[in-house]
């Protein structure tokens, strides 16, 4: 006999922030049970892109990765939980289109990963959209990032780092 055991409803919150000034910002998004894990619970968790790209605005979950924030379990009696997307800083143009930049957290059963059983938005917004003394003006071709220590730090590569453009 298989006894089957439904994980208990989940939701994740909606966050917005700005895409701070250098390095990662952490967008820590709650993750909640509607009543607490009866037993050690588990879902996998991972990032898709809506507006924002992984590699390039935030750095991506990937499910079932555990060691970059791809589970997240609950204690028995427990019903809360947090995960953490890292957002690159200064990654969107300061443009009336990319003003704001979305991606989305979801959480799924890891014996049915292609269903979300809840989800969340991130919602980025440029850091000198709302500074009120921006920083200068970075050269031509430069995002004003340094990305030798972003890619140091995510292992992440842009288009640029890969094509030289």
């Amino acid at each position: 006999m298989v006894l089957t055991v439904a994980l208990p409803k989940a939701t994740v919150s909606s966050l917005s922030g700005l895409e701070g000034t250098s390095g990662l910002t952490p967008f820590v998004f709650q993750i909640r049970l509607a009543s607490p894990a009866a037993t050690a619970t588990t879902y996998d968790v991972y990032t898709t892109d809506g507006t924002a790209k992984a590699g390039v605005n935030y750095v991506a979950i990937i499910a079932g990765d555990s060691a970059h924030g791809g589970t997240v379990t609950f204690a028995p009696g427990s019903a809360f939980a947090t995960v953490t997307v890292y957002v690159i800083a200064g990654s969107l143009p300061v443009t009336p289109a990319t003003v704001r930049a979305t991606f989305t957290v979801s959480l799924s059963d890891p014996s049915a990963p292609d269903v979300p059983l809840a989800s969340g938005t991130g919602t980025i917004t440029a850091q000198n959209a709302v500074s009120r003394n921006p920083p200068p003006a970075a050269a031509p071709g430069r995002s004003g990032v340094s990305w030798s220590r972003v890619i140091a730090a995510v292992g992440v590569k842009r288009k640029h780092d890969e094509t030289g453009e």
